[in-house]
């Protein structure tokens, strides 16, 4: 089987898995203006100074490196409201270098909605 690493981990410890959820980003698009400028400690799920920089396709790798990830499916990361078929656009590139994410969501709630008339 085919993983996001180009081969098998047989390690016991290891796991299989399609990662159903996961984000990138890298900030100096200045795409992401949740994570520019101050630490929020304020965020819904507390202090953000930690993911405050840039995570790509090789931070990914890096921290799966001990599982086998058979592909994985990027959900949107807060990309500017303005552009957001931009981050679409993003993570196919992306799919196109490095053979994943296979898929992109967009969260509820996130997609612009045509107001009623």
């Amino acid at each position: 089987m085919h993983t996001i690493h180009g081969s098998w981990n047989d390690s016991p410890d290891a796991v299989t898995l399609i990662d159903a959820h996961h984000h990138l980003w890298d900030l100096s698009q200045k795409k992401h203006p949740n994570l520019v400028g101050a630490p929020r400690h304020d965020f819904f799920m507390g202090d953000d100074s930690a993911i405050r920089r840039d995570y790509l396709p090789e931070d990914y790798r890096r921290d799966a490196v001990g599982h086998n990830v058979l592909t994985s499916v990027h959900c949107e990361a807060e990309w500017d409201r303005s552009d957001q078929v931009g981050e679409t656009r993003w993570i196919t590139g992306i799919h196109q270098r490095y053979g994943f994410p296979a898929r992109s969501s967009r969260m509820p709630g996130s997609i612009p909605r045509t107001p009623k008339k």
